[in-house]
């Protein structure tokens, strides 16, 4: 009778490693258990642009994280392909959205571009600066920093610090202030070809736009100021004059990244 029990006993303890999917070889060979049960993606296999729905699906694949200003990361997609390269920076309360359907069109022109979500900090210019870094270390050999209102403050002084030198900086209703980053500063020291675009109705943005321009250093320097009273990016989108800033924007692209 005893011995009927110690064999119903191990066959219910079989039964109970099975459907645990816990096996005898399992133990003694040291592979991990088998289950039928599917398991869990770790948090960290998320994509970067979660969240992010302006992206399509192919682009919401390539998105990724990288490392910005005072040891931070932040969300990038690359658009393009190509060894001609351009980081385009949103202005305050937007992101990386605000410059997608630009990217797009000129991913499609042969660029390759970065669009990227700032940091909540206030200098922004170690983000642009790491986002050139990125696209170099991508085997981009020419840059050209593009941003709006705070995001063309900061790439102003990212222009002023990269090294090897930016093939050209462009800003859109930049600040001469903006967080802990001054550009006044830096301007008249500045080497690269520059283009400052502002609207004649955007308070003090077209001032500013006025100043630096008049005291950035560089001899090839383009100042663009719209009659509207549009801000940052829908200088390009609104207006009458949207057009003409356009073709500005792109002119200066293709003369700095098409050598």
């Amino acid at each position: 009778m005893n011995g009927v029990r110690g064999r119903l006993a191990a066959v219910l303890l079989g039964a109970v490693l099975v459907a645990a999917g816990c096996t005898e070889s399992d133990r003694t060979t040291g592979r991990p258990p088998t289950t039928s049960a599917r398991p869990s993606l770790p948090s960290a296999t998320r994509s970067a642009a979660y969240g992010i729905t302006c992206l399509q699906a192919n682009e919401r694949a390539a998105a990724f994280r990288f490392r910005v200003g005072q040891g931070f990361d932040t969300v990038g997609v690359v658009l393009g392909q190509g060894r001609k390269g351009l980081v385009f920076g949103h202005e305050r309360g937007s992101n990386l959205c605000e410059w997608v359907p630009i990217a797009r069109d000129y991913a499609r022109l042969g660029y390759r571009v970065l669009v990227f979500d700032f940091h909540d900090q206030d200098h922004l210019d170690l983000d642009v600066i790491a986002a050139a870094v990125e696209l170099r270390r991508r085997g981009v050999t020419r840059v050209v920093l593009v941003g709006s209102s705070m995001g063309g403050t900061a790439a102003l002084v990212a222009a002023g610090r990269i090294r090897p030198a930016v093939a050209g900086v462009v800003s859109l209703s930049g600040a001469a202030v903006f967080g802990g980053m001054d550009a006044r500063t830096v301007v008249p020291h500045l080497r690269v070809p520059a283009l400052f675009m502002a609207a004649r109705r955007d308070g003090p943005f077209a001032t500013a736009a006025l100043g630096l321009y008049g005291a950035a250093a560089t001899r090839d320097k383009q100042l663009l100021v719209l009659t509207s009273a549009a801000h940052g990016t829908n200088l390009l989108s609104f207006g009458p004059e949207a057009g003409k800033a356009r073709a500005t924007l792109r002119h200066f692209i293709t003369a700095h990244l098409d050598r």
